[in-house]
């Protein structure tokens, strides 16, 4: 009829006008409440909570956009990071290849040297075939060097260069004197505990001693003379009187020395000669202490 097929229609339009929140609730039996919406699972409508401002949705926009943020940002340092070591990497190239060029220009030139200094050798007298392997040693370095004095200028005496080393502040043992000497260097020659071979000689380096500013009355120096290869026979050990005797078995008799009167005389393993300040030679101790010591260059 009219009437039923009217209620049909009416009952078809208020089943379409229903808003979707007046479903009814499987679990419930009821219409979902505010709560359903922010109480539910992640998977269902606890998405809509709001918390400071924002759903669960925006909330987790948000932390993936802070996460690729961070990412970018430690990316960039990264690459600045390995933009540094790359630079450092490349500097310390430059460095190793620059000291590798100076090293082999180093070797060059010591080879250059040591067949100069062979070539000389082949040449010389036989007085330097005497001379320890040290001396040959400190030659090389000195070829390479040219001079290197450390102090006082080189005086020159009757062909003969000398250099005098110390003060009335100084305390040296004859064997530091000796390791001092070798390491200085004059016109490509070594230096080595002086040798005297004459009163005239001996009375420049009185002069020579009493001059300097650093002196006090009673200073001592060290020459280069001991007998140490066999005691009481008193040679040089350096430059060109190398294993010369000049007092003891074998010493010949017109070779000079100037001793003080009673000596040597051996007081303590005395294997070591000072030249005091009168000019006069003493015996002593290696390892006592003077204030002074001699070097001559073979130059």
């Amino acid at each position: 009829s009219a009437r039923g097929l009217g209620a049909r229609a009416e009952g078809r339009e208020q089943q379409h006008s229903k808003p979707v929140a007046k479903e009814m609730n499987p679990v419930r039996g009821e219409p979902p409440s505010y709560d359903d919406y922010t109480t539910q699972p992640p998977s269902g409508s606890a998405l809509l909570e709001v918390e400071d401002g924002l759903t669960m949705n925006q909330r987790a926009r948000a932390g993936r956009g802070s996460i690729a943020s961070g990412l970018e940002c430690l990316g960039e340092r990264a690459r600045t990071h390995l933009g540094a070591l790359y630079v450092l990497w490349f500097v310390a190239f430059v460095i190793a290849c620059c000291a590798m060029s100076q090293a082999n220009i180093n070797k060059t030139r010591i080879h250059d040297v040591k067949r100069s200094s062979t070539s000389s050798d082949d040449s010389s007298s036989d007085s330097d075939d005497t001379r320890p392997s040290q001396y040959e040693t400190w030659t090389m370095r000195c070829q390479f060097y040219g001079t290197v004095l450390y102090g006082t200028d080189v005086v020159e005496y009757e062909g003969h260069h000398y250099q005098i080393v110390g003060g009335n502040w100084a305390a040296i043992t004859w064997m530091s004197a000796q390791q001092d000497a070798w390491n200085r260097c004059y016109q490509g020659m070594p230096g080595y505990l002086v040798s005297i071979n004459n009163a005239d000689e001996n009375e420049f380096l009185r002069q020579l001693l009493i001059a300097d500013h650093g002196y006090k009355d009673d200073d001592t120096a060290w020459i280069g003379a001991t007998d140490m290869a066999q005691e009481g026979t008193f040679e040089w050990i350096d430059g060109y009187a190398a294993s010369t005797v000049f007092t003891g078995p074998g010493a010949p008799s017109n070779v000079y020395s100037n001793w003080v009167t009673g000596e040597p005389n051996n007081n303590g393993d005395e294997d070591c000669v000072a030249f005091k300040e009168h000019g006069k030679w003493n015996d002593e101790h290696c390892y006592k202490q003077k204030q002074y010591f001699f070097v001559e260059f073979d130059a």
